[in-house]
């Protein structure tokens, strides 16, 4: 779990993230460890230079998408030179002023509340949304990252 808050000229921002190690797969916890870790470090050393430019929203995505890439990578040639397998899934939820941003590895979820209904953006729906405009499904779980802003 990972929360983290600071104020900029953009306004009041907010990370908050959740990870679970993968059932089955030894080592969930060091994976989720990992990636919590990498998100809390990019969240003082990357977001700040980020916020400066003019579109900020687009460069935090790519920035939170190649992380996690890069995560994943370490993760993944950690587990094969040690013989051992281990992922994690990830809801991340970050708020800068008005502007809200989401990002879900695997079968992580974050829900919304409108006008007192729940409105859902998860794994059955991302695979939804593929079939109906011909996208490929995704077998890996790095592959499912969407990166889905919405604003209040």
């Amino acid at each position: 779990l990972l929360i983290k808050t600071a104020q900029s000229n953009r306004g009041n921002i907010g990370m908050f993230s959740i990870c679970d190690g993968m059932g089955g797969l030894s080592n969930g916890e060091l994976a989720s460890s990992t990636v919590i870790r990498n998100l809390s470090n990019w969240f003082v050393s990357e977001l700040p230079n980020l916020l400066i430019k003019e579109k900020f929203q687009l460069e935090i995505q790519r920035s939170i998408i190649d992380l996690v890439g890069d995560s994943n990578n370490k993760l993944v040639g950690y587990g094969e030179k040690n013989n051992i397998k281990l992922g994690t899934t990830m809801s991340t939820l970050i708020i800068i002023d008005n502007v809200y941003m989401v990002f879900h590895i695997g079968d992580s979820r974050i829900y919304k509340l409108k006008d007192e209904k729940l409105i859902k953006n998860d794994k059955k729906y991302i695979e939804n949304m593929q079939k109906n405009i011909n996208f490929d499904a995704c077998d890996k779980i790095i592959e499912i990252i969407k990166a889905i802003e919405m604003k209040k």
